[in-house]
């Protein structure tokens, strides 16, 4: 091993940061809580194969990834595009591998040891690397140090193949002045719309229409699935009740974390303040303090804070308060505050006081002195931590416990709960998306949906809701979609045959005043005969913000017009309606206009995509000369 360390770190937070970590190494494989073990492949790329067991875990973590990235949208992502995605990655990232040895590409241990030494989640308050806190982190997560070097030598290797990749694509000065002179270019251009709307309001639709529609489109109108799941939920709250407590036990948790129930010294302070900031000027400053003068007199006069600020309200001016703090202890107030207030006696009132924050007069209405109370003054507090910190330590136990009664029992959650103790929880109906308690959560709401649950019938993986919550789930029932009644979708149907008839309509009309356009039909006559506008706008950009963004990608898709001549071209919205844009003029900026700025930037943007591109065909075609060979059977599809 690199790196040779003992364990003194332990929590629950050292395995989080592991999960985190380990994201970008997913497709290699991390032996989690569960080893399918076994030799069946999934595929092999020349002589190298890929076990079924590393699949199964490669999507697993990369359906997470997708669901922290996506949320909500990831429904819209089917599982067989998840283990379609998620075979080429593997298959790609073990081609690149290939050939970055044998590109004779190396990373040394020195190189691997500087790298896992940078890592945050390895490293002590002082920033310095903290080989017990690696060594632990490793522990917990299931995984040895020489696993993890090997797969931060694999990210690394991978890196450097992509570098020296990137660093071969170039950008001519052609390439830059053609980009800035496209990315500043002008033109004058003519539009019109076509709206729907008036052409959905007068089509009506039979009782014909309506059935053979239904018919066609049947998928469309279907009721989502939904599962109900039967779940085992473990929480370090759940298990407070597991811990025995003894006087003695509370008593020596008390000693050992005495500083934990001392109080601070604190002050009570009333102040008379106006406000300033650190950098007001030398007038400013000399009209506050001659405020504060003023009020320190009343005071000595035998005046109160109240009355001062009652009386003379209008003349202390709008940046004056009086303001009452609570209990505070020390570096809460400004350090000039700070420094006399905890100096003074109770029912003392202060000289005038200048901080970085303002002027001040204070009063010290009370105090509570530092100390630590008693054990028999602080029982119940100290009872509910004892609990807890016992519980966070049961709480591995059992999550370990857990993950392995539920992996070795995989058709029921029974023989786990039953040893641990726990009860079988059954969540109500809920679809993909739509779910409440549990259900809400959208790693549960993503695992309820998947083939493991539904298919195969198998209790799930542990999930981690949080840093001290554990659920395990298994399918209890579930409806499968199905057809809607098509009176429940009638109103949705007669809607959907209006908007497609409109949205053709439109169409229509756009590409018969296209034609007359080119014809040489006059726009005049053409806005007389279909009822529709003009409007027109000179040296518009590509972002211009007066301009419909519709109208603008439409626009500047259009060749330049020639010697005095427009051209045309037209373009179906979401919304239905249909926009005609001409372009009458255009204009691009001389190349001795554009600033070396701009065309730094210019070259910076071209440089990323070139190296993208030149990665991408990289990928390709070391894919294509690889002999990959794919087992089916062995997917789980």
């Amino acid at each position: 091993m690199l790196l040779n360390i003992r364990d003194i770190v332990t929590g629950w937070f050292a395995v989080l940061f592991v999960a985190v970590l380990i994201i970008p190494f997913a497709f290699w494989g991390v032996n989690y809580y569960f080893d399918q073990g076994g030799v069946q492949n999934v595929a092999r790329v020349n002589d190298k194969p890929i076990s079924a067991a590393e699949f199964q875990r490669a999507y697993q973590d990369y359906r997470r990834q997708l669901q922290n990235t996506l949320g909500e949208q990831m429904d819209t992502l089917n599982n067989e595009f998840l283990r379609r995605e998620t075979l080429n990655r593997l298959i790609e990232n073990e081609v690149l591998l290939q050939m970055a040895r044998g590109s004779g590409l190396r990373i040394s241990d020195e190189d691997v040891i500087e790298d896992i030494s940078k890592l945050e989640p390895f490293q002590s308050d002082n920033g310095q690397f903290d080989q017990g806190r690696y060594q632990m982190a490793l522990q917990r997560a299931g995984m040895t140090s020489s696993n993890f070097e090997q797969q931060m030598r694999t990210e690394m290797l991978l890196r450097q193949l992509q570098d020296t990749v990137s660093q071969s694509a170039f950008v001519t000065d052609a390439d830059v002045t053609r980009l800035a002179q496209i990315e500043g270019q002008k033109r004058d251009i003519v539009y019109a719309m076509i709206k729907s709307q008036p052409i959905y309001d007068s089509i009506e639709v039979s009782e014909a229409d309506i059935n053979s529609y239904y018919e066609s489109n049947i998928d469309d109108y279907r009721a989502q699935a939904k599962v109900k799941i039967d779940y085992l939920d473990l929480t370090i709250d759940s298990l407070t009740d597991e811990v025995s407590v003894t006087e003695e036990d509370l008593r020596a948790y008390y000693e050992n974390n005495k500083s934990a129930y001392s109080v601070d010294e604190t002050r009570k302070v009333t102040q008379m303040y106006i406000k300033l900031d650190e950098d007001a000027e030398q007038t400013r400053v000399d009209q506050a303090r001659e405020t504060m003068e003023f009020i320190r007199e009343k005071l000595d006069e035998g005046m109160t804070m109240d009355e001062i600020s009652t009386q003379y309200q209008s003349e202390l001016g709008p940046d004056f308060e009086q303001i009452s703090l609570g209990h505070t202890p020390r570096g809460v107030m400004a350090p000039e505050l700070d420094e006399v207030v905890f100096a003074m006696e109770e029912d003392e009132t202060s000289d005038i006081i200048h901080s970085r924050v303002g002027m001040h007069i204070v009063r010290l209405d009370g105090v509570n002195h530092a100390g630590t109370p008693s054990f028999d003054s602080v029982r119940e507090d100290v009872e509910e931590d004892y609990r807890r910190y016992q519980a966070e330590q049961l709480f591995f136990e059992y999550a370990d416990r857990l993950a392995t009664l539920s992996y070795e029992n995989p058709h029921t959650l029974e023989i786990a709960a039953d040893e641990l103790g726990m009860e079988i929880q059954t969540s109500d109906w809920f679809t993909e998306g739509s779910g409440v308690g549990i259900a809400a959560e959208p790693k549960v709401a993503m695992t309820s949906f998947s083939d493991e649950i539904l298919r195969e019938e198998l209790n799930s993986e542990p999930i981690e809701l949080g840093d001290s919550r554990l659920v395990v789930l298994r399918k209890a029932d579930y409806q499968p979609s199905q057809p809607l009644p098509l009176e429940q979708v009638r109103e949705e149907i007669i809607d959907d045959i209006k908007y497609e008839r409109a949205r053709k309509q439109a169409a229509e009309q756009g590409q018969s005043i296209l034609q007359a356009l080119r014809d040489g039909k006059s726009r005049e006559a053409l806005a007389a005969e279909y009822g529709i506008e003009w409007q027109q706008a000179e040296g518009v950009t590509r972002d211009d913000p007066n301009v419909n963004r519709s109208v603008l990608r439409t626009a500047f898709g259009i060749a330049a017009p020639g010697e005095a001549s427009e051209r045309y071209k037209g373009n179906g919205l979401g919304s239905g309606d249909y926009i005609i844009v001409g372009v009458s003029d255009m204009e691009t900026p001389a190349a001795d206009s554009i600033t070396a700025e701009r065309k730094q930037e210019l070259r910076q943007q071209l440089m990323q995509a070139a190296a993208r591109s030149s990665w991408q065909n990289l990928i390709e075609d070391a894919r294509a000369r690889a002999e990959v060979s794919i087992n089916q059977q062995n997917l789980g599809t």
